[in-house]
């Protein structure tokens, strides 16, 4: 098996983790790529670029239970080129981590999208 490159980022020492550029057609953005988390989650604000609302999800939280709202994730959508293989994301507010990044910052990107890919940081 040959291994072929798809993307390559740059990354920066001056963000408190690693930044990745999202896109869908003029839409571009930035979100977070935490390896810990088991999905996508992404600003509340970002809902009027999403898909079809689906059911909510119970999740938890530094701060205790909550409900997620959910949404489908549209194709276009694309995080560092790289197509985002889970197809829906839950919605949160993202006011902490654009404080933390002093950006605005999407959301975050969970392990769906290291999944498939083999992943080099240098």
């Amino acid at each position: 098996m040959k291994i072929r490159q798809l993307t390559r980022l740059s990354l920066t020492d001056r963000a408190p983790g690693i930044l990745l550029p999202l896109t869908d057609g003029s839409l571009e953005k930035q979100a977070l790529l935490d390896t810990g988390n088991l999905g996508h989650f992404f600003d509340e604000a970002m809902a009027t670029h999403l898909g079809a609302p689906l059911p909510g999800m119970a999740g938890l939280t530094p701060s205790g239970a909550r409900i997620f709202a959910r949404a489908v994730l549209p194709d276009s959508f694309r995080a560092g080129g790289l197509t985002l293989s889970a197809r829906e994301v839950a919605l949160f507010d993202a006011t902490p981590l654009q404080q933390l990044f002093k950006s605005p910052v999407a959301g975050t990107l969970g392990l769906p999208l290291l999944r498939n890919h083999c992943w080099l940081f240098d």
